[in-house]
């Protein structure tokens, strides 16, 4: 949500792991009228951001967290 092209930016992350390495972001919606559903839609949205950029075994992990939920993306680098 920071980035403005989330991808290229991971890309760049990924060229930096080992192969074999891995990367997690979590993300936890905070904002007013935020949701459990807003911090699921992030986390699909990530998810399709890390595949565009190259990850592999791509896989969104949701914590039971409150005020609302969070969303933790993991993916490692396949080259």
């Amino acid at each position: 949500m920071f980035w403005d092209d989330p991808v290229e930016r991971l890309e760049k992350l990924r060229g930096l792991l080992c192969p074999g390495g891995r990367i997690a972001i979590a993300f936890q919606p905070r904002g007013p009228g935020s949701t459990d559903e807003t911090a699921a839609r992030a986390g699909e949205d990530i998810a399709k951001h890390f595949a565009a950029a190259g990850f592999s075994g791509v896989r969104v992990e949701t914590l039971d967290l409150h005020p609302t939920n969070a969303v933790c993306v993991l993916g490692a680098n396949g080259s």
